[in-house]
């Protein structure tokens, strides 16, 4: 039944009422006083929804006074209300635009009947499907969190625009944070965003922005995709992943879709550092990310298992750093590393990061720079081109070695497949330049337009450059020590369908030149080597064997070895065998026989593993130990244990193979 108030000048009905200007968001001490509720400061004749006091009996709508507020009149009748009265809202910070309605049971009596409120939706979703449950379309809408959903009119006519003149930074936080708080999708629509500060990537964060492909010029404005226009007063990074760490690592951060431009230049500004920040992530993705006017676009520190995939990274000083910081196992597919003075930079130790079907292009000095600790950086069907685009004679596609403060390992880096081209405007630099290093593998690589296919470096080690075919035209010098290389070149002059086999150190370091390819077979009767051929293996097994003493070396078991060049291996079993061990496990060769461990090297001839459990053994094996001697020597297996009680058990086998 509706209702005229001709004092007041409004109207209402028991089904939906006369708007409330706020909504309170918690009980109410006093219904007196010009409060501030819901961000608002009340006037006088306000119209008041009060849907939180302790005593349900007390909500209802209310006109709000410097004294006590009074009821409203269209709620202080027996009929005023029934259960399912809608109340507008048209102002506060929480509740703007929200409609609540009453519940309650009818028949209600204002001031003596329980009345309380929810929230309510004029539209509601059901999705399609046997089992679907209603609900409000606000409660759909409100499943994946937006920017823009934090922004003013102003900001989002400047960001549709495309200006970048108004700056976003405060109300994109608040999306990050609440996209954070709540775990859900950061859906990162078209615009171009003005961002002035840090933006933080927690674990969990997902960002995502409107289309799947971006770059500088045209793809970055027409399809309307996201931009961000990251504009520092002074020297920061973009995103940055911080916040808490799980076992050391921030987990399942997704960023996704955008085109980052910063406001760095090469010989002016170097305010945006880097638009990627990744420290300690692990199990985490980013993808169709376009970057520029950035020092660096990227920075990875101590990151374990993440994908890249589909970034384009243009930077002022370098396009992506590896910190050193034992980062591993990161995958970066078809990516591209561009214009930048310096290609993919590793500083330190960082383990089997893979870089699958990438492009490099117009990089000035080195394509990849490799530090002295690197172990198996795996390069694989990758293409450049003027690269290094400078002339300059030092500078290379890939440099090893000249950085970092120790070799770590045997294989620094693995080039397979690709097509691989230096400057246009001539023949510059190196393909491959190696310093400290123990081994580079090379297979099936094309190369061209260099001045050195391979330079070395006394401090390379013998046959650290591993060769199974390098093709190459347009180049001056194809090697500048052939001691360093082991394996097979197929060198080719400009122009010419077939070239000479060089092959070194497989065949006694003797050049070869002629058409051998085919003509070196492998046995196929079941036969071994015979003494003092290539090929030929030795080696001998121990079952299970008490350790004597703890912390004690003692042998395994040895092989006699006559004069040559071998690769020794071996692999080594710890059972627990009721014991209680106090320290790890370490096994290695060497030619001293009993309790000493003179000459064994670790990292090189010997090497450690954790203890073993009641539940499972522990094994350990090095392989490619290379021997080369001038007169029969005994090697030894030579195994040591920590343990306080109890006797553990270790049973092993060591190998040698003759490679010359």
């Amino acid at each position: 039944m509706a209702q005229t108030d001709r004092l007041a000048g409004y109207n209402g009905d028991v089904a939906v009422k006369v708007p409330c200007r706020v909504a309170t968001t918690a009980n109410l001490a006093a219904l007196s006083g010009l409060l501030t509720v819901d961000g608002v400061v009340l006037a006088a004749g306000d119209r008041v929804l009060v849907k939180d006091q302790t005593s349900s009996v007390d909500n209802g709508t209310y006109i709000a006074s410097a004294i006590a507020w009074q009821r409203a009149s269209d709620w202080d009748g027996a009929r005023d209300v029934v259960n399912g009265t809608l109340i507008p809202i048209t102002s506060g910070t929480t509740q703007s635009g929200l409609f609540f309605s009453a519940v309650c049971v009818d028949p209600a009596a204002v001031g003596s009947s329980s009345i309380t409120f929810t929230e309510y939706s004029l539209a509601a979703f059901l999705q399609l499907g046997t089992g679907a449950v209603a609900r409000t379309l606000q409660d759909k809408e409100r499943e994946s969190v937006t920017w823009k959903d934090f922004m003013t009119a102003a900001q989002i006519a400047d960001v549709e625009a495309y200006t970048a003149l108004v700056d976003v930074t405060v109300p994109v936080k608040a999306a990050i944070a609440y996209a954070q708080l709540t775990k859900r999708k950061l859906k990162t629509s078209w615009g171009n965003f003005l961002i002035t500060d840090s933006l933080s990537i927690a674990s969990g964060t997902q960002i995502e922005g409107e289309t799947e492909y971006q770059y500088v010029n045209g793809f970055g404005i027409a399809p309307k995709a996201t931009t961000i226009t990251f504009a520092p007063a002074t020297q920061k990074s973009l995103f940055v992943a911080d916040g808490a760490t799980t076992g050391g690592f921030r987990f399942h951060i997704s960023v996704k879709n955008l085109f980052l431009s910063g406001n760095s230049a090469r010989g002016g500004a170097t305010t945006s550092l880097y638009a990627l920040d990744v420290q300690s992530v692990i199990y985490s993705h980013f993808e169709n990310i376009g970057i520029t006017g950035f020092n660096t676009p990227v920075k990875c520190t101590a990151t374990v298992n993440n994908r890249f995939v589909n970034m384009y990274l243009n930077g002022t000083v370098s396009s992506l750093i590896y910190a050193g910081s034992t980062e591993t196992t990161d995958v970066w597919e078809q990516c591209s590393y561009w214009g930048s003075p310096l290609g993919v930079s590793f500083l330190g130790s960082s383990v089997a990061i893979r870089f699958s079907n990438c492009l490099w292009e117009q990089i000035d000095t080195y394509g990849m720079d490799v530090a002295k600790e690197c172990q198996n950086i795996l390069v694989e069907n990758a293409y450049a081109e003027d690269c290094p685009f400078t002339s300059t004679t030092t500078n290379a596609m890939f440099r090893v070695g000249y950085t970092g403060t120790a070799v770590a390992g045997p294989t620094s880096l693995q080039v397979i497949g690709g097509q691989f081209s230096g400057r246009n405007a001539g023949t510059v630099g190196s393909f491959l330049d190696v310093d400290y290093c123990n081994g580079v593998q090379l297979t099936n690589v094309g190369v061209s337009r260099f001045t050195n296919v391979i330079k070395t470096s006394a401090n390379t080690a013998l046959w650290a450059i591993s060769c199974a075919g390098i093709q190459w035209l347009s180049c001056t010098t194809r090697y500048n020590d052939s001691t360093k290389i082991a394996g097979f070149m197929d060198f080719q002059a400009v122009n010419a369908a077939t070239g000479p086999i060089a092959f070194y150190t497989s065949l006694n370091a003797t050049n070869l030149y002629g058409n051998l390819i085919g003509t070196l077979s492998g046995v196929t009767d079941g036969s071994s080597a015979a003494a003092g051929l290539v090929g030929e293996r030795i080696s001998a097994a121990a079952a299970a064997t008490n350790i004597a003493a703890t912390s004690t070396y003692q042998d395994l078991a040895y092989i006699d070895l006559t004069a040559g060049d071998w690769d020794i291996s071996f692999v080594v079993d710890y059972s627990h065998n009721g014991a209680t061990f106090t320290g790890a496990c370490t096994s290695g060769v060497g030619t001293t026989p009993g309790n000493s461990g003179a000459g064994l090297v670790y990292g090189d001839t010997e090497g450690q593993i954790l203890p073993p459990t009641a539940t499972a053994d522990s094994s350990l094996g090095i392989a490619g130990i290379n021997k080369n001697i001038t007169a029969t020597t005994r090697y030894y297996l030579k195994v040591v244990a920590a343990f306080s009680a109890g006797t553990p058990q270790v049973s092993g086998r060591i190998t040698a193979r003759r490679i010359r």
